[in-house]
């Protein structure tokens, strides 16, 4: 998965149809498992897929009232 940035999130929104954010942040040990089984299942689907580093998301996390990792973000256009 490649990894975005809170300024490319809105052209990620209009250049997918449906379009995968998966938050994460290496002490997280539950976000490597989750980004691990992400990739499994996204080789079946073709979608846009990105991770965002939780630390650096302050506004994505406000944006969607996020709490806690791992966190799966889908979006659907």
């Amino acid at each position: 998965m490649k990894f975005i940035t809170e300024a490319q999130i809105d052209a990620a929104l209009q250049k997918h149809n449906i379009l995968i954010i998966s938050l994460w942040a290496p002490w997280c040990q539950e976000c490597k498992w989750n980004e691990t089984q992400l990739e499994q299942v996204l080789k079946y689907f073709n979608v846009g897929s990105y991770l965002a580093h939780w630390d650096d998301s302050q506004h994505l996390k406000g944006r969607y009232s996020l709490v806690g990792l791992p966190t799966t973000l889908l979006f659907l256009r």
